[in-house]
């Protein structure tokens, strides 16, 4: 899941420049007169392009921190651009009465902008149960941050019970006991220490 949200900003950052540089750079104004709402629906569609673009730009450098609360901005932010690209694509065709190439395409890159909205809200709920007990107590809002793979602390190795431990002066299983006794047989044992034996 830290890769996917990580991934994410590239999509989230081009996202955002194009959406400025149209924005900021490019003016479409309206070439009919059909009313104060057809004038609104172009303000408005401006608005969130620099609004959005911004937003998408600054989402991008959270996600790129891998923290899921990421996925959940950019959800409800390309979820409403998507929402309003289509929407005024369907305010103009309908005010102008024909569906023109840029209509066609802003009503298309509407619904991929809602669909990814829906996919990114999708994949953090999907991967919420997977951030708890990875986060290393961080957290940001309420939400645990991921952590890159190997950060978590190494497996402490299990300790074997006393009982287990094995001598190798001592009889086996079904032998006889030793002759002089167990601990003069313990007292012959060799400096090393008795092994483990899970048997």
């Amino acid at each position: 899941m830290h890769d996917q949200v990580k991934q994410n900003a590239f999509f989230a950052g081009i996202a955002g420049f194009l959406m400025c540089a149209f924005g900021f750079g490019y003016v479409m104004t309206p070439i009919f007169d059909h009313g104060e709402a057809y004038a609104l629906s172009f303000t408005v569609f401006y608005g969130m392009l620099k609004i959005g673009g911004i937003c998408l730009l600054l989402i991008a450098a959270v996600c790129w921190t891998g923290r899921p609360i990421a996925l959940v901005l950019d959800a409800i932010v390309t979820t409403l651009c998507g929402l309003i690209m289509v929407g005024c694509a369907v305010c103009w065709t309908i005010f102008e009465k024909s569906m023109d190439l840029q209509n066609l395409l802003i009503f298309i890159v509407g619904i991929m902008f809602t669909r990814s909205g829906f996919a990114n809200g999708s994949l953090f709920v999907r991967g919420e149960g997977a951030f708890e007990g990875k986060s290393g107590g961080k957290s940001w809002f309420g939400i645990p941050t991921l952590e890159p793979p190997g950060a978590q602390e190494p497996p402490v190795p299990e300790v074997p019970h006393p009982a287990s431990l094995k001598s190798d002066a001592l009889p086996g299983e079904g032998e006889p006991p030793p002759d002089e006794g167990y601990l003069a047989a313990l007292s012959k044992e060799k400096d090393e220490p008795p092994s483990a034996s899970y048997e």
